[in-house]
Formats: structure tokens, C-alpha cells, sequence
């Protein structure tokens, strides 16, 4: 579970080597990658993750409307293709 929050909110080296590794430039996750011993494991931790986490949203300073992940894996921004 540590390490499917790390994936998902972490900004150290190994969270991003793992998003690298493990995510497609659409924030998809790769479909299968039969040469990791920790993928499988690591999937399941993020959908437990996912699935029970919520957002706090307090003042909204650290909320993007067009940028964060509301409805599904992809940010408003990329699912419309808008450059800022």
C-alpha cells in the first residue's frame, strides 16, 4: 500500500522511475510487462489505494481544474488536447 501511494503521490526518484516504467504518456497504465517481478503487486496496491482515498480539498489553492484527474486516469487538459 506505501508504495502504491508513492506511485501515485510521491515526487521521489523511485515514484517517478516506477511511473516512468510503468505508466503510457496518456497516464494509462501499460497493458502487461511480463519482465516485472512487482507490477502485478504494485497494480493492485494503487486500485486499494484509489479506491480508498479521497480528497481534502481545504482552500483550493492546490486544486487545477484543468490539470488534475476529476472523472477518469486522464487530466481535462490532455483528454481535450488544450495547450496552456
Amino acid at each position: 500500500m506505501k508504495r502504491g501511494w508513492g506511485f501515485l503521490n510521491a515526487h521521489d526518484l523511485r515514484a517517478a522511475f516506477h511511473r516512468a516504467k510503468f505508466l503510457l504518456r496518456e497516464g494509462f497504465f501499460i497493458p502487461n510487462n511480463k519482465h516485472s517481478s512487482i507490477w502485478n503487486g504494485l497494480k493492485e496496491a494503487i486500485a486499494a489505494v484509489k479506491a480508498n482515498s479521497k480528497w481534502i480539498i481545504g482552500s483550493g489553492r492546490d486544486i487545477d481544474l484543468w490539470k488534475d484527474n476529476w472523472c477518469s486516469e486522464v487530466a481535462l487538459i490532455d483528454l481535450l488536447n488544450i495547450q496552456p
